[in-house]
């Protein structure tokens, strides 16, 4: 990554934007690209407490969206509350093809679904180690909508595994509170406000692990309802359980013995009520003997019902993702998951 047709902002001992260094034949790119800036991006609320605070009419709760050869692959946080956010954040690719098309969607993130605030795009290129900074204009519906800052260093090596696009890093997490939530569930924060949690988790090469869906699970009445084509208010269903979780990714929440805890945490709101997943179940960490903890995650999904063929790789995708992490997976219907699940119960029933 590191060539666009606009002029670098800095460029000291870095090769020019419209000379990139040569790669050798038969390789690929390690390239560390970071998000830096933006300003003058094209607002997406407007009179917003907040803003209005900052003597603002109009911001935006913005964040990059990185797509690298067709394939959205990482983004940033989002800033909340302005129309110049800064996010200084760093991302790594292995297998970097040289002149791959690389393009940065802005995005106003909204609960009801984000908004799209502009693109950015420049292709890969070689920068022999050393960094360049780029500041890329953003178009929005072929009109300028402000600018977008980026630093990109790059260096040519070897193909590595079987030679698709890698992402190495970081594992970024978000966290979410949800009040109504809270007050359905009755779980409260340590501060005792009526809030429960959903936990954002962007892991990488999802596709490399996991390279078919599963579809709901046509066997569990309960979902039933939501999905099946012979239950007129399926749509409608569908419609109000997608609020709850608009943005796509993996995400994870605390659940409970009690009923409404239970039914709040499933699949069903946290895949936005999708007709397919990658995966689902649910997990927990154990702490052994020694000390040493593991994560111990299943297939216990009544919405997904995913194969326990999968979970080796399921499990491959952890490894992958927090070298030196100890998993451990169970099939749903195996009896030392039971009896751990039973010990759970028991725990919180006490």
């Amino acid at each position: 990554m590191g060539q666009a047709s606009s002029t670098p902002a800095a460029s000291s001992s870095t090769p020019a934007a419209s000379e990139p260094v040569a790669v050798p034949e038969n390789s690929v790119l390690d390239v560390e690209l970071e998000i830096v800036a933006a300003k003058d991006i094209a607002a997406g609320d407007y009179f917003g407490a907040k803003a209005a605070l900052k003597g603002h009419v109009a911001s935006s709760d913005a964040y990059a969206l990185i797509e690298v050869a067709g394939q959205k692959v990482a983004w940033t946080r989002p800033i909340f509350d302005t129309l110049e956010p800064v996010w200084n954040e760093k991302f790594f690719f292995r297998n970097v093809r040289p002149d791959t098309l690389c393009k940065l969607y802005l995005l106003d993130k909204d609960f009801d679904g984000d908004d799209a605030l502009g693109q950015a795009q420049f292709t890969a290129a070689n920068t022999d180690g050393a960094e360049t900074t780029f500041e890329l204009p953003i178009t929005r519906e072929d009109k300028p909508a402000g600018t977008i800052v980026v630093k990109v260093k790059s260096h040519p090596t070897p193909e590595i595994g079987d030679g698709k696009l890698q992402q190495v890093g970081p594992v970024d997490y978000s966290l979410h509170p949800s009040f109504v939530n809270g007050v359905i569930t009755d779980t409260t924060t340590d501060d005792e406000k009526r809030e429960s949690f959903a936990y954002h988790v962007q892991l990488h090469d999802i596709p490399a692990f996991l390279a078919t869906d599963n579809e709901w699970n046509h066997n569990h009445k309960p979902v039933q309802k939501i999905f099946s084509p012979d239950h007129p208010e399926a749509p409608v269903l569908r419609k109000a359980v997608a609020t709850e979780h608009a943005v796509t990714g993996w995400y994870l929440s605390e659940t409970g013995a009690a009923f409404f805890k239970d039914i709040l945490s499933k699949h069903m709101l946290h895949s936005g009520a999708q007709f397919n997943v990658k995966y689902a179940g649910e997990f927990h960490i154990e702490k052994g003997l020694s000390g040493k903890y593991t994560l111990v995650i299943d297939n216990n999904s009544g919405t997904y019902a995913p194969p326990k063929e999968e979970l080796p790789q399921l499990k491959a995708l952890f490894e992958t993702n927090f070298p030196g992490i100890s998993v451990e997976t169970h099939d749903r219907s195996s009896p030392e998951l039971k009896e751990k699940r039973k010990e759970i119960l028991d725990a919180w029933a006490a």
